[in-house]
């Protein structure tokens, strides 16, 4: 059997409580009830400060997102809700959930990178490290400084190969090892150090360009 064939749930399969509950409250939250949507919220709450207080760590104190994270979670909770709730119809899982909000954090730590760069753009020496990405730890954080290079290099290669992106956005910003980010997405080892490897090949061509 090839190694990369994962289990594919039989629909005679019984669902898990938790999974079943997670539906529920998706299909809850679609409808615009509020408690399926602050039940829904509170469960994904814990993992999302995670990731932004890892994004965060280390920055300037008196920066406009703390370092708890929780001024960015926050921030990408209120947005959501200003949409209209339109997230929920976008989802299937949890995970699902938290992937498309860490991606909303990085979207919101675009726009203050751009109100507080000169012209909005990134400067040439803005460089994100790979040293570490191919292992397994967790990358170190990434200074804001940075945060225009890499989102633009990410939007560059979504439309070239939007697995890749993925993968690479999950332990850039969301700071997940290896092994955590192939598991929200789904795959295997093997697979998502395949698909890291091409997107960090083609980001490294993209940041060593004319703006080098």
């Amino acid at each position: 059997m090839d190694e990369e064939t994962n289990h594919q749930p039989n629909s005679r399969d019984p669902i898990p409580p938790e999974t079943e509950r997670a539906i529920k409250m998706i299909a809850g939250a679609r409808l615009g009830d509020s408690v399926s949507i602050n039940e829904l919220m509170s469960r994904v709450y814990p993992e999302l400060k995670r990731r932004a207080q890892w994004l965060m760590k280390g920055e300037r104190v008196g920066h406009t997102f703390g370092p708890s994270g929780s001024e960015l979670v926050q921030r990408v909770m209120e947005k959501i809700l200003e949409a209209g709730g339109q997230i929920f119809e976008a989802i299937e899982s949890e995970q699902e959930l938290i992937r498309i909000l860490t991606r909303r954090m990085r979207f919101i730590l675009v726009d203050y990178a751009r109100s507080t760069t000169k012209h909005g753009k990134p400067s040439p020496r803005s460089r994100v490290s790979f040293d570490d990405i191919e292992r397994s730890v967790r990358v170190a954080t990434i200074d804001l400084d940075e945060v225009l290079t890499t989102h633009q290099a990410l939007l560059k290669l979504t439309q070239v190969d939007a697995d890749a992106a993925t993968a690479l956005e999950l332990r850039v910003f969301a700071g997940l090892s290896n092994e955590e980010a192939a598991g929200t997405m789904g795959w295997n080892l093997a697979k998502f150090r395949r698909t890291l490897k091409f997107g960090m090949v083609f980001v490294k061509e993209f940041l060593q360009g004319p703006a080098a």
